[in-house]
């Protein structure tokens, strides 16, 4: 099964899951043959990309009884964490999602089996490496190569805007953190907390835009390390799907600040990025560990650092001046019925929760986080809606990544 854009449908493909427009209504079924006529209609529904069973592909009903055997045990593998609420509404659509994913991607992880070497557990961190080091040392933070060419390309335009390098800015965790934090220090003046990376561009102004984006570091100090290299450009499709699906969200239960909750998406997971850029062995083997052994990656972090990765993201959001309220919705996107503003937290717990069961983890083969059996009555979100966001957000993540990475 595989994402295509419309544009590249041909006759004789076929669904492998249902398509639905944003309020979720079934525009075509699964597992129908498309002819002339069904992909113009896509076209006039304003389809950007369809999942088929391209010639040669697999579906779940023809996979070998062995095959079948080792799908639902991986399925089982990653939902370990939500077996208590399996019944519950979300849960059943995550899933259904985990299904899809892994179906898609069962030869790679049927290798990853065959050729997996069993890791001993991390040994316990440096007693030197706590929280208030990573944050202290965290002056700035690095972007992927491709993030790095389409900010740089998108700055050398001559015509370019201040929205334009904004709007490319916002695509990316490190970038957008940076450009945040540096329209709210005290060069700049402003009377009120900065929240978008819109404002940001605007507030700072096109000659400090221009001297942001030269000094954007870009990450090669992995280059010649494949896996490594991995685990970071995990990171980033996932706190963009994260980004992406948090705007859907929010667009609909009507929030107010779609755009703030896109910014937070993002920067969810800012500490994870904070220890990897720093201890990027240790922190690697930590997630291999707990993917391999179908383990919460909290509970192993709380292991070996002594410290979670969201108590990184607190306090890097403090260091760096960032609202309180951006800071209670980081810190408690994990456990949302804690946060001061549990409505935001509830956003960004249902993106992340998403996110990975499409297979956009931020790590490895990582196991689906344990999700609030509330989410959906939190936000007031039947599951019919949640079908419809799923289908805008997978079209928009599968655009994005292909500009960025491509283009």
């Amino acid at each position: 099964m595989t994402l295509v854009a419309v544009d590249q449908l041909e006759p004789g493909m076929t669904t492998s899951k249902n398509v639905v427009n944003q309020r979720g209504q079934i525009l075509l079924p699964k597992n129908i043959e498309l002819n002339d006529k069904h992909i113009q209609g896509l076209r006039s529904w304003s389809i950007k990309f369809v999942d088929v069973i391209q010639p040669g592909g697999t579906s779940t009903e023809e996979l070998t009884e062995e095959r079948k055997q080792f799908l639902t045990r991986l399925i089982d593998d990653h939902f370990l964490l939500n077996r208590e609420n399996e019944n519950n509404p979300l849960c059943t659509i995550l899933k259904e999602l985990l299904e899809e994913h892994l179906t898609e991607s069962l030869v790679e992880f049927e290798t990853m089996a065959q050729n997996d070497v069993p890791l001993e557990e991390p040994a316990p961190a440096e007693k030197w490496l706590t929280v208030n080091h990573l944050v202290v040392n965290s002056k700035t933070l690095p972007s992927i190569p491709e993030m790095h060419r389409k900010i740089i390309g998108t700055m050398n335009r001559p015509d370019a805007s201040i929205s334009e390098v904004s709007t490319v800015a916002a695509l990316d965790a490190s970038l957008s953190a940076r450009l945040i934090k540096m329209a709210n220090s005290a060069y700049y003046g402003s009377n009120h907390q900065i929240t978008s990376v819109a404002k940001a561009g605007s507030m700072v102004g096109i000659e400090d835009l221009k001297t942001f984006v030269k000094d954007t570091p870009v990450l090669t100090q992995f280059s010649d390390d494949e896996v490594m290299n991995a685990d970071m450009y995990s990171m980033w499709r996932h706190n963009l799907a994260v980004s992406i699906f948090a705007r859907f969200i929010a667009q609909a239960t009507k929030h107010p600040d779609d755009e703030y909750l896109a910014l937070l998406g993002l920067l969810h997971d800012i500490g994870k990025l904070v220890i990897y850029i720093q201890v990027p062995e240790l922190y690697a083997h930590i997630c291999r560990y707990s993917s391999q052994n179908k383990l919460s990656s909290l509970k192993i972090e709380r292991k070996v650092l002594g410290f979670y990765h969201n108590l990184v993201s607190l306090e890097l959001l403090k260091h760096w001046n960032y609202s309180k309220i951006t800071q209670d919705i980081v810190y408690y996107h994990h456990s949302p019925e804690n946060a001061v503003h549990p409505r935001e937290a509830y956003i960004i717990h249902l993106a992340d929760a998403l996110a990975h069961a499409i297979g956009f983890t931020g790590q490895r083969c990582a196991v689906l986080p344990a999700v609030h059996p509330d989410t959906l009555n939190a936000l007031g979100l039947k599951k019919k809606m949640l079908h419809g966001i799923i289908a805008q957000a997978q079209q928009r993540i599968a655009d994005t990544t292909h500009t960025v990475m491509y283009n």
